[in-house]
C-alpha cells in the first residue's frame, strides 16, 4: 500500500475539525478551549512540513505561523526558524510579531 500523507492529512483534518478528539491530537490542533493544548511539537512538525513541502505544499509564510504557535508555547527550534526566517525572508518581518 502506498502512502499518501496529503490524503492523510485531509482525512485527518475533516475528523479533527469535526471534533475527534484522536485526530485533533495526531492533526496538531487545539482539542478545547477547555482542553490541553496540542503539543508544541506538533506544531513545529507542522511548521518543517511546510517549510519543506514534506506532504503538503510547500509554503513558507505557513510554516513561520506554525512555528509561531510552537515558539509561544516556548519550542527553541521554532524560535531558532522564526530568526533565520527573519534574516532570510526580510518580507516576512511585518507578519512575524516578535
Amino acid at each position: 500500500m502506498r502512502k499518501d500523507l496529503v490524503q492523510a492529512a485531509e482525512w485527518y483534518r475533516r475528523a479533527a475539525e469535526g471534533g475527534d478528539p484522536n485526530a485533533q491530537f495526531q492533526f496538531g490542533t487545539p482539542l478545547t478551549s477547555t482542553s490541553i493544548l496540542a503539543r508544541d511539537d506538533d506544531f513545529f512538525l507542522v511548521g518543517l512540513m511546510l517549510t519543506n513541502g514534506e506532504g503538503v505544499p510547500q509554503n513558507l509564510g505557513e510554516a513561520v505561523a506554525w512555528y509561531l504557535k510552537a515558539a509561544e508555547q516556548g519550542h527553541q527550534n521554532a524560535e531558532y526558524n522564526i530568526g533565520i526566517a527573519k534574516f532570510l525572508f526580510p518580507l516576512l518581518l511585518p507578519f512575524i510579531p516578535f
